[in-house]
């Protein structure tokens, strides 16, 4: 992934010196959203919800029911993925689930079909 940065980066006329700063930088922001998530994931939704709105819609704040929809809709996609067999996954074969479901309305099994 991060070797993409960096030939988009050379791509779009960054000189090659700055390429490596950039890429870091890049990479301490993926990392810190993983963290971000990871613990939100770990805790309740509200701190799922604070690590979504802050890395998704920065400093527009959304309307009262999206952050409770995302959170429902993570949580959703997160269990459907534990769910599927690894081989799946690693030959790209992911199905996050329906994201206008609500969480009664989710398979309970994963299926790499659409609905």
């Amino acid at each position: 992934m991060f070797v993409d940065f960096d030939r988009s980066l050379r791509e779009m006329g960054v000189g090659d010196l700055s390429v490596g700063k950039h890429v870091k930088r890049m990479a301490r922001a993926f990392y810190g959203r993983v963290l971000s998530y990871e613990a939100g994931l770990a805790s309740d939704d509200t701190v799922l919800a604070a690590a979504l709105a802050r890395n998704i819609f920065g400093t527009v704040g959304p309307s009262e029911a999206v952050p409770d929809r995302l959170v429902a809709y993570v949580r959703g996609a997160v269990s459907e993925l534990h769910n599927q067999p690894a081989a799946d996954l690693l030959a790209g074969q992911a199905w996050f689930g329906n994201p206008t479901a609500t969480r009664a309305e989710r398979p309970c099994s994963a299926s790499l079909e659409a609905p």
